[in-house]
C-alpha cells in the first residue's frame, strides 16, 4: 500500500537542484529544473512490489525504464531531468504484485519565466537617424509573454541593459509647414505677362496674366485656394467669372476686364501650418 501524504502544492523548488516530493504531493516546479518524486510504500507487500508510472500523455513507464528524459528507478522514484512546460500534468504512480495494487497521483505545474529585452521605437520617425533605448521585463512564457513582476525571474541571472542603439527611420520626409515663393513686389504694364504670388501687375484690359503659386516644401502636400477680389475662393481645377485655376495652382485670366481689378490671395494649408501670399492687379484703360 502506498502512503500518501495529504496533497499539497509546494512552493517553487531552487533552480537548478534535484527537486523532490513525495507522490501524492503537488508541485510547482520552474522549467529546466530536475523533479524527484518519491515513492513513500506504508506496506512493502508481499511479494514485493512493482511499479509503473503513468504519464500525463497517457504513456506508461515501469521500474527500471527510461523514456526521454525520464527515467523510474526500482524503488518506483520518478526522475524528471530538465523538465518543461510539455511535461506539467498529473502522473500516477501505481504499485502492484499478485495479490493487488495500489495507486497515487501527484500533478506538476511548471513555471516558465524569462527575462526579455525589448527595444523602443525609434527616436525618429523620418528624416536623419535616431536612437533606440533597451529596457528588460520578466515574462511568463507559459502566458504567450506576459509581462509579470521581476519577482518571478529572480532565480535567472537578469542580463545587462544593452547601450542605446542607432535606428533608421522610414526616410519618409519629416512633416513640415508649406511655404510660398514670394517674389519682391513690383508694378509693371504689360501686354501680357506670368508673375509669381507675391508680385504686382498693371495690365491692359483684354490680355491674359498667369500668377504662378510657388509652394516650397510642405508636408504633407498642402492644399491651395485663391480668394478673389470679391471674397470668393477658388481651388484648383475651378473656375469663377474668367477666373480659373490651374490644377498645380496658378491663377490664369485670360481676358483681363475691369471689374477683374483688386488684389488675389493665395493660401496654402497643411496639417503643420498655413502661409499667404497676395497679388494686386490694376487693369489699364485702353
Amino acid at each position: 500500500m502506498i502512503a500518501g501524504p495529504q496533497p499539497l502544492v509546494q512552493n517553487p523548488p531552487i533552480p537548478g537542484g534535484n527537486n523532490a516530493i513525495v507522490a501524492g504531493q503537488n508541485v510547482q516546479i520552474h522549467a529546466n529544473n530536475s523533479l524527484w518524486i518519491d515513492v513513500n510504500m506504508a506496506k512493502p507487500g508481499i511479494p514485493t512490489a512493482m511499479f509503473s508510472w503513468s504519464l500525463p500523455g497517457g504513456e506508461t513507464v515501469n521500474a527500471g525504464e527510461t523514456s526521454g528524459r525520464l527515467q523510474v528507478h526500482n524503488n518506483g522514484t520518478l526522475v524528471i531531468t530538465n523538465i518543461g512546460l510539455g511535461d506539467e500534468g498529473d502522473y500516477e504512480v501505481t504499485a502492484s504484485n499478485s495479490d493487488g495494487s495500489d495507486s497515487i497521483t501527484s500533478t506538476v505545474i511548471v513555471l516558465s519565466y524569462r527575462w526579455n529585452t525589448v527595444w523602443s521605437d525609434c527616436s525618429a520617425t523620418c528624416g536623419p537617424p535616431g536612437t533606440q533605448s533597451a529596457s528588460i521585463f520578466c515574462i511568463n512564457v507559459k502566458s504567450g509573454g506576459t509581462v509579470v513582476d521581476d519577482s518571478n525571474c529572480q532565480h535567472l541571472n537578469r542580463p545587462e541593459l544593452p547601450s542605446p542603439r542607432p535606428c533608421v527611420p522610414d526616410n519618409s520626409p519629416c512633416p513640415e509647414p508649406p511655404m510660398i515663393f514670394k517674389a519682391d513686389p513690383l508694378v509693371q504694364q504689360y501686354q501680357g505677362f506670368t508673375i509669381d504670388a507675391g508680385q504686382n501687375v498693371s495690365i491692359h484690359q483684354g490680355q491674359s496674366l498667369r500668377v504662378n503659386a510657388r509652394i516650397v516644401g510642405g508636408v504633407p502636400d498642402p492644399s491651395i485656394k485663391w480668394t478673389l477680389p470679391d471674397g470668393s475662393k477658388l481651388g484648383p481645377g475651378e473656375t469663377s467669372n474668367g477666373v480659373r485655376v490651374t490644377p498645380n495652382g496658378a491663377l490664369l485670366i485670360n481676358d483681363v476686364r475691369r471689374s477683374d481689378d483688386g488684389t488675389y490671395t493665395v493660401t496654402a494649408t497643411n496639417s503643420q501650418g498655413t502661409d499667404t501670399a497676395s497679388t494686386t492687379l490694376k487693369v489699364l484703360r485702353e
